[in-house]
């Protein structure tokens, strides 16, 4: 198993962890107001910024720690993925050669 194999499955792990707890499937941990309302409640938009978030963690949130877990996951994932393509791109094309073409008597 690849690292980002490894990452992108503790990713979901903890991402239907946070949507069990909060019993919302089709949360989006992208969205900040949905994030809110999950650490937070319904009816409650306050920052999620990762400040607010340990401080609420830091008081036994744990839905809070599992979203900062699940970030702190999707920015491996991230870096992994853009030194993948920094790689690939930096690698030289390898020239294709053309089949010779003289006609054969």
């Amino acid at each position: 198993m690849t690292p980002l194999t490894t990452l992108l499955a503790s990713l979901n792990s903890v991402e239907s962890s946070i949507k069990a707890m909060v019993s919302t499937p089709d949360l989006n941990l992208n969205s900040r107001v949905q994030v809110s309302r999950a650490v937070f409640g319904e009816g409650q938009t306050q920052s999620v910024s990762r400040d607010a978030l340990e401080a609420v963690a830091g008081g036994g949130n744990v839905v809070a720690a599992k979203v900062l877990k699940w970030r702190s996951i999707k920015a491996s994932i991230s870096r992994i993925e853009k030194a993948s393509a920094r790689r690939s791109s930096s690698l030289p094309v390898a020239s294709q050669s053309s089949p010779s073409s003289s006609p054969s008597s």
